[in-house]
């Protein structure tokens, strides 16, 4: 038997990577098995076993890997999607971790999940971000606007850092659903095939997948020169990436990207700002070196220049102290990294959390880095940057990262009275480790600590997805943590998808985190939440009217059930559907059901007993509830394997003052 650990940020990403994990070990047979949440899934590959435990949601085990990474020399506090350990010889090793992104590849977003990939390379996991390219930007009424690409440097970040380190870290490129025809051709050799599944193969088994590993870092490659051949003038050329590149495969850093970047760094800053950082910020442009495009929100001073860049900083800031600026004397380039990494009002602006280590990965770990921090920081993150910025770090996700990856730190903003500066972080990182070292003395298989909307979405996503797959369609389940990637319906052997979904329409409606289609036009949408303390009231019309404008609306790809996608949807009539209901929470107490569905306005609701060694699913509706939902819950049979078992009852529920007596089942 081969045993496995799936760690997940959520039960949609366990699923994907089992996908993958069944093309990549040709499995034809699967077997659920456990007590829900706790399943482990059996694929049967030949003569051999391949057992695997989910557990959905990082932070809430026993055995906390992501602590383990970051123990290990991985920085950050930055989760991948996934991370699959082995088991063998009672102990627990990591083989591979993974990254899934459906969103549009382009502005700050297409580095929004650097942290990831630069934390899990430095422990030595091998890392893959796959992603998808040809996808289109829709406007507010869900038109297409135009396809969004990411800049160059960001796939060549990952190639750079993988041969500077010899670590496994790279990106590969799957076709959004939503591609038109030119796009398709455009990136088709590019696109990870069966390299990619042979990889993940390698990886589980234990072999080595080098040469995978290296046809899939050309193919990135020959992402970058596309996107190249597609960039503006202040941009690199093919041809300079093709001699950057063959200099980093000489000498292991990507020096030369900089010797290439001869076009000046030429962006404007649109909110206000102080008159100090206004000055410098002009000042330095005009010193600096763009690096591979001049849209990036970073530059180099050339060491010919870091004297003058130091007399700036000490004339615009005399209060600093000469051992703080001074640590950027000395021999070598500087990086400047400009950061407005807060929202208008304050708040942490999560893809800027990525934006110094995509830096470093493009650059490497021994370029000193000056990052200026001059959006609107509240006066408290300030004050902490000042006083403590290790509590700092620990409290708040993009600042982590700022301190941790840079040389000195200048938050010069509006609400600071004197602008801040600190130095020194980046010198002091834990060295990598050539191995994570997992926790001793603790269970192989965690335990969790606390249940909650991670589980509850789980016992929903196994309901529908495997006992009743043959009676329904899942259209979408989007758990903590999930995409919103797309939202799919079936009709007439075909599949249509709406993708890029808003989290509101323009009507006043909730996105759900659950959609079923059943085969006779019924749509069912279900909100879940931990407790029913915090589900929202009569939320069930608004989960029925995002749905109805959504699906009103064209669909953005189609496919024949099991074959590839086409934008071309030709001409789209929406399906007449009957609109139902749902809500789900865990039991606390034996409350009165009625006021449950009374709360959330739905027709019938999920409640689940996750406190005995048999999870139970207890699920009650209305009398108005549809014969085909009754129907269709009464018909669950659960096989042996599964520890679950489920009640269904209908109760009476008060309407406007009034009893409506239930039918009882």
């Amino acid at each position: 038997m081969n045993t496995y650990n799936i760690y997940g940020d959520n039960i949609v990403e366990c699923e994907r990577m089992l996908v993958l994990l069944q093309k990549a070990l040709n499995s034809h047979q699967k077997t659920v098995v456990g007590n829900p949440p706790a399943i482990t899934i059996h694929l049967s590959c030949g003569e051999e076993t391949f057992s695997f435990h989910f557990f959905p949601g990082f932070g809430r085990w026993d055995n906390d890997i992501i602590a383990s990474i970051r123990n290990s020399g991985g920085v950050l506090r930055e989760a991948p999607d996934i991370i699959i350990t082995k088991i063998e010889n009672n102990t627990e090793f990591p083989v591979l971790a993974i990254e899934f992104c459906s969103a549009l590849p382009a502005g700050n977003q297409a580095w929004q999940r650097s942290g990831r990939a630069y934390s899990i390379a430095r422990t030595n996991i091998p890392y893959l971000f796959i992603t998808e390219i040809g996808g289109y930007e829709l406007d507010s009424n869900r038109n297409r606007k135009a396809p969004r690409m990411p800049n160059p440097a960001i796939p060549f970040s990952f190639i750079s850092y993988s041969k500077m380190t010899s670590h496994e870290v790279m990106i590969t490129y799957l076709m959004n659903p939503g591609a038109d025809q030119a796009n398709r051709s455009l990136y088709q050799d590019v696109i990870a095939g069966d390299e990619l599944l042979g990889y993940i193969r390698a990886k589980i088994v234990g072999q080595s997948g080098t040469s995978l590993f290296n046809s899939l870092l050309s193919k990135a490659f020959l992402f970058v020169t596309k996107l190249a051949a597609r960039s503006n003038s202040k941009s690199l050329n093919p041809n300079q990436w093709q001699i950057v590149y063959q200099d980093l495969l000489l000498f292991r850093n990507t020096n030369r990207i900089i010797d290439e970047s001869t076009f000046q760094r030429k962006k404007r800053i649109t909110i206000p700002t102080t008159r100090s950082f206004s000055f410098v910020f002009q000042t330095i442009q005009n010193i600096a070196t763009a690096v591979a495009s001049g849209d990036l929100p970073f530059c180099v001073i050339r060491e010919e220049n870091v004297p003058q860049m130091i007399q700036l900083i000490r004339q615009q800031y005399p209060h600093f102290s000469n051992g703080a600026i001074s640590s950027l004397s000395g021999n070598g380039d500087i990086a400047v990294c400009w950061i407005n990494g807060f929202k208008p009002g304050g708040d942490d602006a999560r893809p800027d959390r990525g934006l110094l280590p995509f830096l470093r990965m493009l650059l490497g770990d021994s370029i000193k880095v000056l990052t200026f921090v001059y959006g609107p920081a509240p006066s408290t993150m300030i004050h902490r940057l000042s006083e403590d910025p290790q509590r700092l770090a620990r409290e708040n996700g993009l600042w982590e990262a700022v301190i941790s990856l840079s040389d000195l730190i200048i938050c010069d903003s509006r609400n600071a009275s004197i602008p801040v500066c600190q130095t020194g972080f980046m010198r002091s990182l834990p060295q990598a480790a050539s191995q994570v070292s997992m926790p001793q003395n603790t269970r192989l298989f965690p335990v969790e600590e606390k249940t909650g909307e991670n589980d509850v979405d789980s016992v929903i996503h196994l309901l529908f997805s495997e006992l009743l797959k043959t009676q329904c369609f899942e259209s979408m389940c989007n758990p903590p943590g999930g995409d919103w990637s797309g939202v799919s319906l079936q009709n007439n052997g075909t599949e249509y998808r709406w993708l890029t979904l808003p989290r509101v329409s323009a009507t006043d409606s909730k996105r759900p985190d659950h959609i079923i289609q059943l085969p006779n036009g019924i749509l069912i949408s279900i909100e879940s939440k931990d407790y029913l303390s915090h589900l929202e009231r009569n939320i069930g019309p608004r989960l029925n009217q995002y749905c109805q404008y959504l699906f009103s609306t064209p669909p953005s790809c189609k496919r024949l059930i099991g074959s590839n996608w086409t934008d071309d949807v030709g001409r789209f009539v929406s399906p007449v559907l009957r609109y139902v209901s749902g809500s789900a929470f865990i039991e606390t107490s034996n409350r009165d059901l009625s006021r449950v569905l009374q709360k959330a306005n739905t027709d019938f609701a999920f409640v689940i007993d996750f406190s005995c060694q048999i999870t139970t699913l207890k699920i009650v509706y209305r009398s108005s509830c549809p014969n085909q939902i009754r129907n269709l819950f009464r018909s669950i049979r659960i096989p042996s394997e599964l520890n679950i078992r489920i009640q269904v009852r209908s109760v009476p529920v008060r309407h406007h003052g009034q009893s409506i007596q239930e039918d009882h089942s």
